[in-house]
């Protein structure tokens, strides 16, 4: 067996790679149920699991005194319904997803590798990004500025934890497929 190099995808190809998958996705809700009518089984196996997802996915408070009220943003906010979509070489976006598909790394460049394998095994938060405010809160200083103008959230200690909570996988859920040559399907 020999991988061989190809040439990288142009944007059409890009824009019709992501197209399929946004269709598919939406064919998958379908599929299970899960279309309009917001039928979730997880959210009766695992109710509150099912809150703190939705809720951390639509930037809101699920519990406390705060529930429903959206998470305390900081920085120069601005307007993101003004703002253009991202666009740039082969970068693509439809139907809620996006794809950048202008990044390769060399077969040999192990430097390249490597900041790979770090940013894949990196932590969930940086703790040195943390810091208590006077109040009590929270504060959490973000990496890059968000396309809104945020570089800071804010939580109370709860609020925090709810957040964390979200990061931890549903029961009995795997993380890590494998496919092809890793499979454990796979007959050498």
């Amino acid at each position: 067996m020999r991988f061989r190099p190809l040439p990288p995808p142009d944007d059409d190809e890009v824009d019709r790679v992501v197209r399929g998958i946004a269709c598919g996705i939406a064919r998958l809700l379908e599929r299970r149920g899960l279309g309009s009518e917001e039928v979730d089984p997880f959210a009766s196996e695992e109710p509150l699991l099912a809150a703190l997802y939705s809720a951390s996915v639509r930037n809101r408070i699920a519990t406390g005194p705060r529930s429903g009220q959206s998470v305390l943003r900081f920085g120069d906010r601005i307007e993101v319904d003004a703002m253009p979509a991202p666009q740039g070489n082969r970068c693509a976006t439809a139907g809620g997803v996006s794809l950048h598909a202008n990044v390769a790394v060399p077969p040999r460049d192990r430097q390249r590798l490597e900041r790979l394998c770090r940013y894949m095994a990196r932590p969930p938060l940086a703790t040195e990004r943390l810091t208590r405010l006077a109040d009590g809160r929270l504060l959490y200083e973000l990496r890059h500025r968000w396309r809104d103008g945020t570089t800071h959230v804010a939580f109370a200690p709860l609020e925090f934890m709810e957040k964390l909570a979200a990061l931890v996988p549903a029961p009995r859920a795997n993380l890590v497929r494998y496919h092809g040559l890793c499979s454990a399907e796979h007959k050498p």
